[in-house]
């Protein structure tokens, strides 16, 4: 989901009426049966950059906040509980509205609130983080760790890497690919 539909969602926007939320649903260029979705990844920017994931197989959702893996469950809870609420209660309302005969009852689900998987982070990497989280999250365990700029990972590559993914409508700016000498 494009990070505009938690921001929408949270605000109180029309996120149904917004053609990238509903791109996210419908469209030509979505060549998968949508409605056999496993996991939904919600990207979240409320101050700073988290994740959440709607794992259907499961009935689980999970938020995993890069700044607060250090922390306990409880203070996950606190920071993003209501957000989950009126997140998921969007998603119901996105069903509804783009999709007839998929009927997921998303009432009751267990919430995880993820703590102590991976390392955390100051606020300035928090985006770098939860896209790492979008990407190696499996609905258990991240399979993969980030290599840290200090390893020798940076934004740059990791956009690059998010860009030339399988499916990705977009083209790979000119500026990344001299920067990255591609």
């Amino acid at each position: 989901m494009p990070a505009t539909f938690a921001e929408l969602a949270l605000n109180g926007d029309n996120y149904l009426g917004d053609n990238r939320i509903r791109s996210s649903f419908v469209g030509n260029h979505i060549t998968y049966n949508i409605e056999d979705c496993s996991m939904l990844v919600v990207p979240v920017r409320d101050g700073r950059c988290s994740c959440y994931f709607w794992n259907f197989e499961q009935q689980r959702i999970h938020v995993l906040d890069p700044l607060m893996m250090r922390c306990c469950t409880s203070s996950v809870h606190r920071r993003h509980g209501q957000n989950v609420t009126i997140i998921n209660e969007a998603i119901s309302r996105c069903e509804d509205t783009y999709f007839q005969g998929w009927n997921v009852n998303m009432i009751g689900w267990d919430r995880c609130y993820t703590v102590g998987l991976g390392q955390s982070c100051h606020s300035n990497n928090s985006g770098l983080f939860a896209t790492h989280y979008a990407r190696a999250f499996d609905g258990v365990q991240l399979l993969w760790d980030l290599k840290t700029p200090e390893h020798g990972i940076n934004r740059a590559e990791l956009l690059y890497q998010l860009l030339s993914m399988p499916g990705n409508l977009g083209d790979i700016p000119e500026m990344l690919i001299d920067l990255l000498e591609i």
